[in-house]
């Protein structure tokens, strides 16, 4: 584990007499060949961007957009525009074309925003006033950041030391009258593991109460699989769960535009601005319940 975690150090701290730090602004501004020979030196540590044909995309698009402002767009209709297409490309990437969604700054603002609306519905359909949510240990960190934010008990279930899906007897056990919402992921964050979508969807909808599956790193690979005819995984092992809206229970999921296949490499590119997440939901009247 000490030899785990320097190598973690040593991949993030650069080392060495030719690294230079930046600790403190300059006396007088920096003209911009200096600022781009620090970016040259700095592109040398980045991995894939994705390919130059995509990075100019990616460049002129900030190049257009970079003064607007998306809570103004009756001055900017183009950029309420934009999101709005690619929301419902989300949702129908994710079988829930009628549904709602917007788009965020980020995988933990998606996750937080999911937190509120579950808060909010069960206090004003439930008369919930000390909420509480069940995610696995697995979960991604913003959904302890969000209940501590909103002021949510957390019930944190180990994961299966073999399949690394939820243990879903004890999250059974953990639900009780202010339970709010179960969380899953399609996949996790620490090993890439997928939770069973359809058994939680099952106790979310028997007992009233949201399910927000997490695509944090399923964004746009998990959709495709089916499509792709992968679904079956690979000599038995691997198979693709159910995991979207066609899934009963499940109300609400939060999937990363930045981490799309990349067709000519293993690893994931960064097929769009690192920091852009889509959160969408069922149509759900919060004055009803979800049933």
């Amino acid at each position: 584990m000490n030899q785990a975690k320097l190598d973690i150090e040593n991949k993030l701290v650069p080392k060495g007499a030719d690294v230079v730090r930046h600790l403190s602004l300059p006396d007088k501004g920096k003209a911009p060949e200096w600022i781009f020979s620090q970016m040259d030196i700095m592109d040398t540590e980045l991995g894939n961007n994705g390919g130059e044909d995509l990075e100019k995309v990616i460049v002129q698009a900030y190049q257009r957009y970079c003064v607007s402002n998306p809570l103004h767009p009756d001055v900017f209709p183009a950029i309420r525009k934009m999101e709005a297409e690619i929301v419902a490309m989300c949702l129908k990437l994710y079988n829930n074309p009628n549904g709602a969604g917007a788009m965020t700054s980020g995988g933990t603002e998606s996750i937080i925003m999911a937190i509120k609306t579950y808060r909010d519905w069960a206090k004003t359909v439930k008369g919930i006033t000390e909420p509480e949510m069940i995610i696995p240990s697995s979960a991604h960190a913003a959904f302890d950041k969000g209940a501590a934010y909103f002021k949510i008990k957390v019930h944190t279930i180990p994961v299966d030391r073999v399949t690394r899906r939820v243990d879903l007897k004890h999250v059974k056990r953990a639900i009780n009258s202010n339970t709010i919402m179960l969380v899953g992921s399609a996949i996790n964050f620490p090993d890439g593991n997928q939770d069973d979508i359809t058994a939680l969807g099952q106790l979310a909808s028997y007992h009233n109460i949201g399910l927000h599956v997490d695509c944090c790193l399923g964004s746009f690979i998990m959709p495709y699989l089916e499509k792709a005819g992968l679904s079956d995984g690979e000599d038995g092992k691997y198979k693709l769960l159910p995991f979207d809206f066609r899934v009963r229970g499940v109300t609400s999921i939060s999937c990363d535009t930045h981490k799309p296949r990349c067709p000519d490499r293993w690893n994931m590119g960064r097929h769009a601005v690192h920091g852009r997440r889509v959160s969408t939901l069922h149509t759900v009247d919060i004055k009803r319940p979800l049933k």
